[in-house]
């Protein structure tokens, strides 16, 4: 099927496969570019010479002229306007590029491993913002020591002092962060089945420590109930220190 440039008038050979029924054709020659349909192209087929009677210079140019628009067209087409089912879809995708909301546990858990992951480990400052993490970083072996002091050298002992039984409880307080205060000492005792069955607090001999220092508590508990196996030593909580004045 021959195919003739409107423009210079340059003959192409296009199988009818190749024209379909009707596409856009670029000349090779003169770039111009129309649309060809099937009809037409029978039409201008009619007022061109045959193809044998072209010289030979003409068909080589005719050829590649005509490989040049099989490889050119079709042009690309004009992006499709936007129809009801591009539109449908843009809630859709709104609905997936919402945020999910997180629970507070969620929200700290997921703050926690992007600490960990990262590196940073601001576990106290973690703790004290979200006080649901301490758990979470006791979980994995890293707990968090909000107060900024540690027990050391706890020890427990039952003396007899002019016939009566005393236990006798004390121990080292090290501070471990650059400044902390220090809370009275909560010592308690519990019986067989780990139940509390007796408590009572104690002062140590300094207020507030540095970091790297160290000072000493000791407790003393006349006639101690019988059935106490167990005894248990943490700092009191800041009310307790706070009612005794």
């Amino acid at each position: 099927m021959q195919i003739v440039c409107p423009s210079c008038g340059s003959a192409y050979s296009l199988t009818p496969e190749q024209l379909g029924a009707g596409r856009m054709l670029r000349c090779a020659k003169c770039r111009e570019v129309w649309h060809a349909a099937p009809a037409e192209a029978g039409a201008m087929a009619a007022d061109i010479q045959d193809a044998a009677e072209i010289p030979p210079s003409s068909r080589e140019q005719a050829h590649e002229a005509a490989l040049s628009a099989s490889v050119e067209a079709p042009l690309s087409a004009p992006a499709p306007k936007r129809g009801r089912a591009s539109r449908a879809a843009k809630p859709a995708s709104r609905a997936r590029a919402k945020r999910v909301r997180l629970t507070p546990v969620h929200a700290a858990a997921a703050l926690l491993v992007a600490a960990v992951a990262s590196g940073v480990g601001f576990r106290t400052s973690i703790v004290r913002l979200l006080p649901q993490t301490a758990r979470l970083y006791a979980a994995i072996g890293m707990p968090v020591n909000l107060r900024g002091l540690e027990f050391a050298g706890l020890r427990s002992e039952l003396l007899i002092d002019k016939d009566q039984a005393v236990l006798l409880v004390e121990g080292e307080i090290m501070g471990v962060a650059p400044t902390a205060e220090v809370p009275k000492v909560t010592v308690s005792l519990r019986g067989p089945e780990g139940r509390e069955i007796y408590a009572w607090t104690s002062e140590a001999a300094r207020t507030t420590l540095a970091k790297g220092e160290s000072t000493t508590f000791k407790a003393r508990l006349a006639s101690p109930p019988a059935d106490g196996r167990e005894v248990v030593v943490r700092f009191a909580e800041a009310e307790t220190r706070t009612s005794a004045h």
